[in-house]
């Protein structure tokens, strides 16, 4: 799930960014200005002191590995992935075989003319560039299949903490892999079994309509 990781890596970038702008900024704000520089603005956002930022972060590789969904999913790829090879060795065999057959006709003198065993070279090797683009389509697609899969996979992960943190309990969620981001924390911070059980129980419920 590289692309998934990319897309939830530059999520946290720029969660990172906010959260040193909102810290940087609030002790700015705490210096005195002089009068002639205090803007009177009835609409701005008052920003309580007293609220303390709270966060917390989701370990991808436990969520991923025990998550229902993504597992379906995979496992359906993985199929197309077989089906697809499958499709591939069978044009790589026939294609052998015609070889074989090309090369013992050859040697026995089995062609008439030059011009016919010509045309058996051609074929051949048209033969061969079938295969070859077959192998690119065949790529092309599993490849845009992994992508629409993260794609779906990220939307449903990143719509349910939505829903989740809905009260906004959490200022701030991080992603995190192992020896990544998140070096060390308390076990509190780590909401991963939560976020995890949340999902599986909508995806069971989903599947139970």
């Amino acid at each position: 799930m590289k692309n998934l990781s990319l897309i939830l890596n530059v999520v946290l970038a720029v969660a990172v960014a906010i959260l040193f702008y909102l810290h940087f900024s609030s002790q700015a704000c705490n210096e005195p200005l002089p009068e002639k520089n205090v803007v009177k603005d009835s609409a701005q956002v008052q920003v309580s002191p007293d609220k303390a930022f709270k966060f917390a972060y989701v370990n991808i590789d436990s969520l991923l590995a025990n998550y229902n969904f993504h597992n379906v999913m995979q496992k359906q790829l993985q199929t197309r992935y077989k089906q697809s090879e499958a499709q591939l060795q069978a044009q790589v065999k026939n294609l052998e075989k015609d070889v074989i057959a090309y090369q013992e006709k050859a040697s026995r003198g089995g062609f008439l003319t030059q011009q016919t065993q010509q045309a058996a070279q051609t074929e051949l090797m048209q033969k061969e560039q079938n295969i070859k683009m077959l192998e690119r389509s065949l790529s092309e697609k599993l490849m845009k299949e992994q992508q629409a899969m993260d794609k779906q996979l990220t939307d449903t992960v990143m719509s349910f903490l939505k829903v989740f943190n809905k009260d906004s309990e959490y200022d701030l969620i991080l992603r995190n892999t192992f020896g990544d981001n998140v070096l060390y924390s308390i076990p509190n911070y780590n909401i991963t079994d939560t976020i995890l059980n949340g999902l599986n129980a909508r995806y069971a419920e989903i599947n139970s309509k």
